[in-house]
């Protein structure tokens, strides 16, 4: 009997160990279920239009580092290829337009844009296309898989079905999610010593990670509700 106690104990245990290594590695994705059935999709969307505010406030006190999120007229030239990537950047680091003066007029031609500035506006400008592109990929996605399901004959449009598809899709956002963290990472990795070599802290690295995973949450927790 005791033996039998002991290996049900063992069971157990490995049974315990499992279930939470299982809710450790998924935490971010019980996060946004969670996320999801406590907010309605129209709070999520505005929530997920002031996420990256913290990046434009981070860099407040950078003098020279300017960067604004793309405007929805701009997001849908982009996606049209209507207007180049590069220019986008131009315009979303362009230096906002400073009153002149007699004192601003006669050092304007002597001043020169400093490059690591530059450089930084830049880095967070590509953030924020990152950012668009991955939403416009979940969008594609979510309308294939809606296509795929409604494709079917009436009589094939059962729960098991939608399951199906909705599985093949999960594996291909999942796939997608790792390699925009590998994307982010690299993009964090360079602004870390961007800013170490213009004798920065790295706060503004961990501004951008904490709103990195804050959208990727809400993002999660909006397309569940639709699913729902």
């Amino acid at each position: 009997m005791r033996t039998t106690t002991k290996i049900i104990l063992a069971v157990f245990l490995i049974l315990v160990l499992a279930l939470g290594a299982v809710c450790l590695w998924q935490w971010d994705n019980l996060m946004a279920v969670k996320t999801s059935l406590s907010h309605s999709r129209d709070d999520l969307a505005t929530m997920m239009t002031t996420t990256y505010q913290t990046i434009e406030d981070a860099t407040e006190d950078l003098q020279g580092v300017s960067v604004r999120d793309l405007t929805d007229e701009e997001r849908q030239e982009l996606r049209a290829g209507e207007l180049r990537r590069e220019e986008l950047i131009d315009r979303m680091t362009a230096q906002p337009d400073v009153p002149q003066t007699e004192d601003t007029q006669a050092t304007a031609g002597s001043e020169q844009e400093d490059p690591d500035q530059k450089q930084l506006s830049e880095y967070l400008a590509e953030i924020y296309l990152m950012r668009d592109d991955y939403t416009a990929w979940l969008e594609a996605k979510y309308n294939e898989a809606i296509d795929a399901y409604n494709a079917l004959p009436e009589e094939e449009r059962t729960t098991e079905a939608k399951y199906s598809i909705g599985m093949q899709y999960m594996k291909q956002a999942l796939a997608k999610e790792d390699e925009c963290d590998a994307a982010m990472a690299q993009m964090e990795q360079n602004i870390s010593a961007l800013l170490a070599k213009m004798g920065r802290d790295d706060s503004l690295v961990k501004e951008i990670q904490k709103a990195y995973e804050q959208e990727k949450e809400l993002q999660k927790a909006y397309y569940l509700g639709l699913h729902n």
